[in-house]
């Protein structure tokens, strides 16, 4: 059967090419260029169990609508500043109508009362830095406050324009520069765009110097790059069918195919140039075609297996990037097989074999030549892993979503140090049912409940500030004059309490985000302790998305469950041996080892980009094994040039993945540089463990 599919591929590669051109042209027609996402709903997953108490928070406070701008001040007199901050407010308002701006202006006449008239900043913002409410405006060194501006349209909210309006010249203001959630979005589009810019040259770089230097033909790297090319347009066409947008988890979908599809054409290469150089071009094409058609075909089938796995996973992204993956590696196996007949013609006719003294022969020859003592050094340490399994720890952090060397990453280290970091908590604190609409009382001890837990939780060492209505009673019961107020927040759209006084929120800041689960946890503890009658719901940024990673995490546990166990009954089928494909298997379990003591290791977060790293490793790592299965036990022959051809995929796999440390996401990061160790390790694993545990048939071959 399969001397008769390569034969008649070798024998008609006019119109094989044909057909694969005629596919190229639709899908060129069809493709168009995918959509940049850089919002971060597409990671939510059903049932949250924070998703409602964050809409009912957005209802009634317009929580997420803030944008935080941090101003440094010129030292110089605090009148000046105080006129500067109210340019400022104008000129927000007037580019954004509805936008509600607070800022240490609103009680300038306060301000200046208390600290002076020629008071100097310093001596301004030390007084505010006393005042309930004016102290969370105001920076650490005391040279430092905020400007919050509370957005009536946040989905016409353009970021780009609000950074020109604040950063234009006011007096008083050395600099102001904005940070919030809008800002972090547009810097993650600016940012995949950027690692399509950098990645996909620095790849092809990579890739195209060590063909050159394995192969020491032009035309194979070629040959190669023109792979590339289908596997761009292979993937720009799934991404249009599907209408799937390009965001952090998606971008990698490009650079994950090219690097794939090339350790097809590197096998199709390396048999073609080893086999028969001085026999008739059509004989070493069809010869290629046979030793090579079966085996790639299953490894990117195991591969494919792994990214459809993702399909139980419970983020949307991760399905359609798994999805899209999977069709773009089977499609490019097609074309490549229906183009090969006619490519290896146009190589050297008499071919030409990689120098026998080039890295990847040598590299294979001396992992062999001590295949016993690599492999059980591999094995103690695969076993090692075992024990670590459960030092393992599924955690995540929102800053992780932060663009690495963008001015968002470097104001929010910023304002992590002159503040608080990132991380807080919102607590929506009502009445139970039965006291809420039944006059003022239920509301006054509401109030005082809302006065006492505020005053609680700021005791905690954990929490840099809580900010809550109790602040502005407090300011009110201090600063007011008999028979008149002096509000800090009006009564309609009040950022804490609601108009009818039934629903409070209190915020709580914290001063490093690796407290954030021991605070949630206290909170759910001291409020059953503390507020009895009283109804609490919990949002936070860093929860909902330790949620969503939770969750994710554990789907993609499934996936990578699953996914052995169809590679594994491949395994099986291929060999028809028990013995073999244990030894597969021990062969494979030794990278997914290196994995976990990496992990380990260097503390990294069992987060959504390192299980998708296990998922992937595993779809992959057993390409070279099939191979190796396949040549020794289907064909009974000895490696011979298989050998080269594996040193060599797995040498460009890690050097591909390793490109993802040039990423501005850590995600993508970590996701590379894991995949590149796996793979690194793996051929080493299958070079020492086959030569030593499956014996050749030809021994002296």
């Amino acid at each position: 059967m399969i001397d008769r599919i390569s034969g008649l591929l070798a024998g008609r590669p006019l119109i094989f090419a044909g057909l694969a051109a005629a596919l190229l042209l639709v899908m060129a027609f069809t493709s168009r260029n995918p959509v940049i996402d850089h919002s971060l709903t597409g990671y939510n997953i059903d049932h949250n169990p924070y998703s409602e108490a964050g809409e009912r928070m957005m209802s009634l406070f317009g929580a997420g609508n803030l944008v935080t701008v941090m101003v440094r001040p010129f030292p110089g007199a605090a009148a000046e500043l105080l006129r500067g901050l109210e340019a400022m407010e104008t000129a927000i308002t007037g580019a954004f109508p509805g936008t509600r701006v607070e800022s240490l202006h609103k009680a300038s006449r306060l301000l200046l009362f208390e600290a002076g008239r020629e008071a100097s900043v310093r001596e301004m913002l030390t007084v505010a830095g006393h005042m309930p409410v004016l102290a969370n405006l105001v920076g650490k060194d005391t040279m430092s406050l905020l400007v919050a501006a509370f957005l009536e349209d946040p989905a016409r909210f353009d970021p780009a324009k609000f950074d020109a309006v604040t950063g234009a010249p006011f007096p008083g203001i050395r600099s102001a520069c904005a940070l919030s959630t809008f800002h972090i979005q547009r810097e993650m589009g600016n940012a995949i765009t950027r690692d399509f810019r950098v990645l996909l040259p620095v790849i092809l770089l990579l890739i195209s110097g060590y063909l050159v230097y394995s192969f020491r033909s032009i035309r194979a790297v070629a040959y190669a790059l023109f792979q590339v090319a289908i596997s761009l347009l292979t993937v720009l066409f799934y991404f249009t069918v599907t209408d799937m947008t390009v965001n952090q988890i998606t971008s990698t979908a490009l650079p994950l195919v090219i690097i794939i599809s090339l350790s097809t054409t590197v096998h199709l290469l390396t048999g073609y140039a080893f086999h028969s150089p001085g026999s008739p071009q059509p004989d070493r094409i069809r010869e290629t075609l046979r030793l090579y058609l079966v085996p790639t075909f299953l490894s990117l089938l195991t591969t494919a297996i792994a990214f459809v796995s993702f399909v139980f996973s419970d983020s949307l992204y991760i399905r359609r990037f798994g999805l899209v993956t999977a069709y773009s590696i089977m499609t490019v196996f097609l074309l490549t097989y229906l183009l090969a007949p006619l490519m290896l013609r146009g190589l050297r006719s008499k071919g030409r074999s990689p120098a026998p003294g080039s890295f990847s022969l040598s590299f294979g020859k001396q992992i062999i030549r001590r295949n016993k003592r690599v492999s059980l050094i591999l094995v103690a340490g695969t076993l090692f892993a075992l024990f670590l399994i459960p030092r393992m720890e599924f955690r995540t952090n929102l800053e992780t979503f932060l663009p690495r060397g963008t001015e968002v990453y470097s104001r929010n280290r910023e304002y992590r140090e002159l503040f608080h970091s990132m991380a807080e908590i919102d607590l929506l604190i009502s009445m139970d049912a039965s006291a809420a609409g039944n006059g003022k009382a239920p509301k006054a001890q509401l109030a005082a409940f809302i006065r006492t837990f505020s005053r609680h939780m700021g005791a905690w060492p954990e929490v840099g500030s809580v900010q809550s209505a109790a602040d502005q009673a407090d300011f009110e019961e201090r600063h007011s004059l008999p028979g008149i107020r002096i509000p800090i927040f009006p009564r309609d759209r009040n950022p804490y309490v609601t108009r009818d006084l039934e629903n409070h929120r209190i915020n709580v800041k914290l001063k490093n985000p690796a407290d954030i689960f021991k605070v949630a946890k206290r909170i759910d503890q001291d409020f059953s302790r503390l507020g009895k009658g009283f109804h609490h719901e919990v949002y936070s940024d860093y929860l909902f998305f330790q949620s969503i990673n939770a969750s994710v995490t554990a789907s993609l546990m499934k996936s990578l469950i699953l996914s052995a166990a169809l590679i594994l009954l491949i395994l099986f089928l291929l060999t028809r041996s028990i013995r073999n494909t244990a030894v597969a298997l021990l062969a494979n379990l030794v990278p997914l080892g290196c994995l976990v003591i990496l992990i380990v290791l260097f503390r990294l977060e069992m987060s959504v980009a390192v299980s998708m790293a296990l998922v992937v490793s595993l779809g992959i790592v057993v390409d070279d094994t099939i191979h190796i299965l396949y040549r020794q036990t289907r064909l009974g022959r000895p490696l011979g040039e298989l050998g080269f051809g594996v040193v060599t995929t797995s040498i460009l796999l890690t050097a591909g993945f390793s490109s993802f440390l040039l990423s501005c996401s850590l995600p993508n990061r970590t996701f590379g540089i894991l995949c590149a160790a796996a793979f690194l390790t793996a051929i080493i694993s299958d070079l020492a463990i086959f030569s030593w545990l499956i014996r050749e048939p030809d021994h002296k071959s």
